[in-house]
C-alpha cells in the first residue's frame, strides 16, 4: 500500500475528528457515553405503562382501532434504544445490546441474541438484505439468520465501522472513518478486499448490485458518493467520477430499487436524490434548517425532518414540496387520505394531500415513547424504552385470525 503524505495524513486526522463529532448526532449512530450521568439517563428504561397507551376512544376519533399490545421481557435495568421495521418483523435493540424479533401482524416475540457486551457504546443500527439481520461494531458485524432466528455470522473487524453495515447476501460491507470500505465474505467470514484510503466513510449502501459509499469529505466541507462493483477480490467503479453535496452527510443514505435512486440529506439544508445509474443528480430540494437524519421514503413521497425547522412533504418525482408542517414530527404510517404522526406528545392525524391535521391524541408515557415508521402502510407502531410496544391499524381493517396468520 503506499504511503500517505503528511499534509493528507493531517487532513484525514481532521476529518475523522470532525466527523465523529458530527455524526453522534445521527439518527441511526448510537450516541457514544460521556461520563456516568450521560449513561444514566440513556439506559433510563422509562415509567411502566398504566392502562392503554393511547385509549381505544381517542383511537377511534383518528380512523384506528387497538390491534396489539405486549411487553417484552427484558433484562433488569435495561432500556429499549431502538426499533426497525423489517418486512413482516420489528427489530428491538436495547442498551444492553439485545435483540427481539417481533411479528408486526401478531405480536409474538422471541428473544434473538446479545449481539455486543452490555453497556458498550457503538453498535450501529441493524440492516436486513433478506436473509440477515446484520450488527456492525467497534469489533465485530454479527448476523442474525431471519430463519433460524440465530447468531451464525460473527466477523472481525479490520476497524472499527462508522456506520451501519450493508449486505448484498454474499458480501457483507463495512466503512471506516479512514476512508476504508472492506468486504467480508459472509459465508467464510473473511476479508476479501478493502478499498483505497479516502473520505470518512458515513453510509453503505446496495443499489442494483452494487455498493454506494457516501463519504463526509470535512476537510472541504461537502458530501462525497460514489458506486462500486463488487467483485470476489477487487472493485470497480459504477459512475465516471464522484458526486458531491456541498455540505457533509452524516445521516445514513437511503436508496430505493423501484426507481434506481440514492437519496442523501446533507448538512448544506438540502435533500437530494441521484440516479443509481450514473449518479447525476435528479434534484434537490433546499431546506431551511441542516438535515441530520435520513429521510423515510413512502411510494410516491417522503418525509424529511428538518432541523429546527419543522417537517416536510416531498414529491419523489420533481423534489417539490407537498406541504410543510412547523413541528417536528415522526412519520408511523398511513391508511387512505390520512397520514399519522408521533410529535414527542400526541398522535396526529394529517390529511395527505394538505398537511391539514384532522385530529389528535393524546399519548401515555409520551417522553419516553419511540417509533417504528410502517411506509404506506395502515398499521402504527409506538414503543417505550421499558419494551411496551402498541400496534394500531385502521378501524376499516379486519383483525386477523389464527387460521389466517398460518398462511
Amino acid at each position: 500500500m503506499r504511503s500517505i503524505p503528511t499534509a493528507m495524513r493531517l487532513s484525514l486526522v481532521a476529518a475523522i475528528t470532525l466527523v465523529g463529532l458530527f455524526s453522534a448526532g445521527c439518527l441511526d449512530t448510537a450516541p457514544l457515553d460521556s461520563g456516568p450521568q450521560a449513561a444514566a439517563v440513556m439506559h433510563q428504561p422509562g415509567p411502566l405503562l398504566k392502562g392503554d397507551m393511547i385509549p381505544e376512544a381517542d383511537l377511534k376519533a383518528l380512523g384506528l382501532r387497538p390491534y396489539w399490545n405486549i411487553s417484552l421481557q427484558m433484562l433488569p435495568g435495561d432500556a429499549v434504544r431502538l426499533v426497525r421495521l423489517f418486512d413482516s418483523q420489528l427489530i428491538v435493540l436495547t442498551w444492553k445490546n439485545m435483540v427481539y424479533s417481533v411479528d408486526s401482524a401478531s405480536g409474538q416475540y422471541k428473544p434473538l441474541a446479545q449481539v455486543d457486551l452490555p453497556d458498550r457504546a457503538g453498535l450501529h443500527a441493524p440492516v436486513f438484505d433478506g436473509a440477515r439481520y446484520f450488527f456492525a461494531g467497534k469489533n465485530e458485524i454479527i448476523g442474525l439468520n431471519a430463519r433460524t432466528l440465530t447468531d451464525d455470522v460473527k466477523i472481525n473487524l479490520e476497524m472499527p465501522a462508522s456506520c451501519a453495515a450493508a449486505s448484498d447476501k454474499k458480501f457483507v460491507y463495512s466503512g471506516a472513518l479512514d476512508g476504508r470500505v472492506f468486504a467480508y465474505n459472509i459465508d467464510s467470514q473473511v476479508l476479501h478486499w478493502q478499498s483505497k484510503v479516502a473520505s470518512a466513510v458515513t453510509g453503505l449502501a446496495v443499489l442494483d448490485g452494487n455498493i454506494v459509499v457516501c463519504r463526509s469529505n470535512v476537510v472541504a466541507g461537502r458530501g462525497e458518493l460514489v458506486a462500486f462493483k463488487p467483485g470476489q477480490k477487487y472493485w470497480s467503479e459504477v459512475w465516471q467520477r464522484p458526486v458531491y453535496t456541498e455540505g457533509p452527510v452524516s445521516a445514513p443514505i437511503v436508496v430505493s430499487e423501484s426507481d434506481h435512486s440514492v437519496f442523501a440529506a446533507s448538512e448544506d439544508r438540502s435533500v437530494y436524490k441521484f440516479n443509481g445509474v450514473d449518479g447525476w443528480v435528479d434534484w434537490r430540494c433546499r431546506t431551511p434548517g441542516k438535515l441530520l437524519e435520513p429521510p423515510t421514503l413512502l411510494a410516491n413521497a417522503l418525509v424529511q425532518r428538518i432541523t429546527g425547522s419543522g417537517t416536510w412533504l416531498i414529491d419523489r418525482a420533481s423534489g417539490q414540496p407537498i406541504w410543510k408542517d412547523a413541528a417536528t414530527l415522526h412519520y408511523l404510517g398511513q391508511a387512505d387520505n390520512r397520514m399519522y404522526f408521533f410529535d414527542g406528545k400526541e398522535l396526529l392525524c394529517k390529511e395527505a394531500a394538505s398537511g391539514r391535521t384532522l385530529g389528535k391524541a393524546p399519548v401515555q408515557c409520551a417522553n419516553s415513547v419511540m417509533v417504528a415508521p410502517n411506509p404506506d402502510q395502515s398499521r402504527l407502531y409506538l414503543i417505550t424504552t421499558a419494551g411496551q410496544i402498541t400496534c394500531a391499524n385502521d378501524i376499516q381493517q379486519p383483525y386477523l385470525t389464527v387460521e389466517s396468520l398460518k398462511h
